[in-house]
């Protein structure tokens, strides 16, 4: 009686012990989990930032927030999860094994021996399972993409009373996830199906042994009933290690695609050079393409900064103005563009973007107030960041800078985000400061207000622009027809020579009403 009382003592510390330790390990496995997918996050963003513009605006952004966000997540969860539970989990399955071998040394043998049948099923299904999952998260990716598309491409669906088409096209794309997500689910639910099978079979087989070994007196009804109650607490670390090595494989895929960003040995070439002074700027042969199609064809040129740069660079739709002056302001890297008759690949991207900065149509305004998105982390004085406003416009007060601008900008109009854009740049007083388009989204008095403003402060322009009338303002133009430089000279000199831009000018450029050179024309 004695020892059937200090044997339930026995069981009963075992089993408070092993759910105190459960306890701790869980609570503190999770907020590791939650730990490690913050550093995921973390990791994966500051590896993005070592890619080059022209991989990060040439990826599906999509396929980003996917990597960051979803297979971020799962792969944090798992992997930190993952080698703590084993861990325990193998404790815990120690001391139930060292129980049963005490208990009956036979039926312990037996129960080592089931062992390998939950290996087995886990070498069966794995492949499957890894395969599928690869295949769940690409096609996940796709519908994020799609749905970012999507959403910000509703405006004109409904415009167009058309919401049917979007809805279709987003639909196909979840058809093509959920099929993938189907043979992720059957390939986890077979595996989980075959080791439950496992954990049924077990007990029924150590039930009927145990009743042999009882009817030959090998051992007592008393010992057997014991082992087989406590043979179930075998079946929960067995389950854990299945279930564990189960989502491990689910979480190759996305551990893989996280860690082709965070492993990444490419980082866009940034030079050791400091530009000091910004005194020409060559172009040497430079030839672009896009796939089969040919943007920039042998552009050769030089601009010296002796005297001010002041260039407005015209063309057709698809001609190569914008991809020209991405190369000039190095915002694309090229050997055959050279600053001061060095490579400008050479220098510091840091050094170029106080000499030089480029301000489009589209750069991106952030969610953030204004002062944010005009210092950007840098420190400028209330003063300077009201004047830069002023000078695009944006005359407000200091309150202004203090606004929050919403995703996008979306709290402002098209040409607030572009004017704000355009201070940003302006704050920053470059030597060269490049237009693309910059001001396409003001009126043309507006346009001629702000472009009179930048060139009393900012020496050297290159402009971009559909409006004559800032063209006009440029001392020099570069006709660009079909990627090549088709003539340069002045608005005289080239209505009288160069047939190109007088169509330019006839088809495309905008003039403003109160301007009569249309006529000289």
């Amino acid at each position: 009686m004695s020892k059937l009382i200090s044997l339930l003592l026995a069981l009963f510390v075992i089993r408070t012990t092993v759910v105190i330790l459960n306890f701790i390990a869980e609570y503190r496995f999770e907020y590791l989990q939650k730990e490690a997918t913050a550093d995921f996050f973390q990791k994966t963003y500051e590896s993005l930032q070592k890619l080059s513009i022209e991989r990060l605006i040439s990826e599906k952004g999509g396929e980003y927030i996917s990597k960051i966000l979803s297979d971020g997540e799962m792969a944090g969860i798992v992997v930190s999860g993952f080698l703590p539970s084993i861990l325990l989990n193998l404790l815990r399955f120690l001391v139930v094994i060292a129980v049963l071998v005490y208990l009956n040394p036979i039926l312990g043998i037996i129960s080592v021996i089931f062992i390998p049948f939950y290996f087995f099923v886990f070498k069966k299904y794995s492949k499957g399972i890894i395969e599928s999952s690869q295949e769940e998260r690409i096609s996940y990716a796709n519908v994020l993409e799609s749905l970012k598309e999507k959403i910000e491409g509703l405006p004109i669906a409904i415009f167009y009373k058309q919401e049917n088409f979007l809805i279709k096209k987003f639909l196909f794309d979840i058809k093509e996830w959920l099929k993938n997500i189907r043979k992720v689910i059957f390939n986890m639910k077979a595996y989980t199906a075959s080791y439950s099978y496992l954990s049924a079979i077990f007990p029924l087989v150590i039930f009927g042994v145990g009743a042999v070994l009882v009817s030959i007196g090998r051992t007592d009804i008393g010992t057997m009933i014991a082992f087989y109650l406590y043979s179930e607490n075998l079946f929960e670390p067995l389950s854990n290690f299945s279930k564990n090595l189960g989502a491990f494989s689910q979480v190759i895929p996305p551990f893989s695609r996280v860690l082709t960003i965070i492993e990444t040995t490419y980082t866009a070439p940034d030079g050791t050079r400091t530009l000091r002074e910004l005194k020409s700027i060559s172009l040497n042969g430079l030839t672009v393409k896009y796939g089969d199609k040919e943007v920039l064809d042998n552009i050769n040129l030089k601009l010296d900064f002796i005297n001010n740069v002041n260039i407005a660079i015209v063309g057709y739709s698809g001609s190569g103005k914008s991809t020209l002056v991405r190369f000039l302001s190095g915002y694309f890297d090229s050997e055959r563009c050279l600053i001061n008759d060095v490579p400008i690949t050479a220098y510091s991207k840091k050094s170029l973007r106080k000499y030089i900065l480029l301000v489009s149509n589209t750069d991106f305004i952030f969610g953030m107030t204004v002062r944010e998105n005009l210092s950007m982390g840098e420190n400028f004085s209330e003063e300077e960041m009201e004047y830069a406003l002023k000078l695009c416009g944006l005359n407000f007060g200091r309150e202004f800078l203090n606004t929050k601008v919403g995703e996008g900008g979306k709290a402002l109009s098209t040409g607030e985000r572009q004017r704000l854009a355009l201070a940003r740049a302006i704050l920053r007083k470059p030597t060269l400061l490049i237009l693309d388009e910059a001001l396409s989204g003001v009126d043309a008095e507006t346009e001629n207000v702000i472009f009179k403003n930048i060139k009393a402060i900012i020496p050297n322009l290159i402009v971009i622009s559909h409006r004559l009338s800032t063209v006009l303002q440029c001392r020099e133009i570069y006709v660009l027809d079909k990627g090549k430089i088709a003539a340069i000279g002045t608005h005289e000199e080239l209505l009288a020579s160069c047939s190109t831009y007088r169509d330019i000018i006839k088809e495309q450029l905008i003039e403003n009403r109160n301007n009569d050179v249309s006529a000289k024309a």
